[in-house]
């Protein structure tokens, strides 16, 4: 026996709900009948002469909303220097302008720590080779 049914029912039982207290009254408004008269609209004003349907201007444009003033100091292009312009090229072509600070941070250190260490190896590299190539020299060949 299914547990979600109440004791001493079978499978079969099907619930009927409870009769209503009273039957449901009938509407006892009746819409007017459509008549597409057109004396129905005149009526209506005229848009030119209604100010109701005519919005207020948002703004006025004989003179500006508040008194210019000028400025404390002038404006300054932010990417005049080549270094700054520099940057943001940067920035723009490797995708770090979609990073945060930090990250941009953690990866420009990495990326120079990198150049600085390929630079390093290649300053040294020479001066090992040779040291390498004559060991190898003595070991091959007694000289």
């Amino acid at each position: 026996m299914p547990l979600f049914l109440p004791p001493g029912t079978s499978a079969s039982y099907q619930y009927t709900p409870p009769p209503l207290s009273k039957p449901p009254s009938s509407h006892s408004y009746t819409a007017p009948p459509f008549s597409p008269s057109p004396l129905r609209y005149t009526s209506l004003p005229s848009p030119s002469s209604s100010p109701i349907l005519q919005p207020p201007s948002a703004c006025r444009t004989d003179q500006p909303s508040y008194p210019s003033r000028r400025r404390k100091r002038p404006w300054k292009d932010p990417y005049a220097s080549p270094w700054a312009r520099a940057w943001l090229r940067l920035e723009v072509d490797w995708g770090l302008s979609m990073m945060q600070p930090w990250e941009k941070g953690l990866s420009v250190g990495v990326i120079i720590l990198v150049l600085c260490l390929l630079g390093l190896a290649m300053y040294e590299l020479p001066a090992s080779v040779v040291f390498v190539v004559g060991r190898l020299r003595y070991f091959a060949a007694g000289y």
